[in-house]
């Protein structure tokens, strides 16, 4: 009887074990989900922006075309559809980077801070601008991973958890918080 009690209890600490190793993984499985549906709420919100810009400069051009053509002012109403294709092949080729590249729009952002090269170096400037791009996304992310596991070491820390005076829980991490999950500065 005693065997198998003692039996119950090593598969129950066994069982325990698994359990938190299972539990730390979902935990860090979590994280990374988190990180990059950030990452990719990020981009789309930033695609998003870039779409509404280009089609309000593309917009105001072809309104300004107009007003010239009303006033018969031809010279100017062609140099304005030459600013107007001039606008278009741009965006289209930004566009073509931001499909192309893994980092996205970053790398747009990169290649446009630096452009002031002609086309012929575009080979040469675009997975610059790319490495550039993906080293700063992969900073912002480790950034954002040492934030929690600080905050998650700070949280667990004894120190902190007697403060909340003996309730386990540490200075306002009241119900609120719980709900809510992690709180990443």
């Amino acid at each position: 009887m005693e065997q198998e009690n003692e039996r119950m209890e090593g598969s129950l600490s066994i069982m325990t074990e698994i359990q938190s190793l299972l539990d730390k993984q979902k935990s860090h499985l979590q994280k990374d989900f988190q990180l990059e549906a950030e990452w990719v709420a990020e981009s789309s919100r930033l695609d998003s922006s870039v779409s509404f810009n280009n089609n309000n400069e593309i917009f105001d051009v072809a309104n300004m075309c107009e007003k010239a053509l009303s006033l018969r002012d031809v010279p100017r109403a062609v140099d304005l559809m030459k600013e107007l294709k001039d606008k278009i092949q741009h965006h289209n080729k930004i566009f073509r980077i931001a499909d192309s590249s893994s980092a996205g729009w970053s790398t747009v952002k990169e290649y446009e801070m630096i452009d002031y090269a002609s086309d012929s170096d575009d080979d040469r400037k675009i997975p610059k601008a790319e490495e550039r791009a993906i080293a700063k996304a992969d900073k912002r992310k480790k950034a954002m991973l040492n934030s929690t596991v600080n905050y998650n070491a700070f949280r667990n820390s004894t120190s902190y958890s007697q403060a909340g005076r003996g309730s386990g829980r540490g200075i306002f991490m009241g119900r609120r918080f719980e709900q809510l999950g992690e709180v990443v500065c």
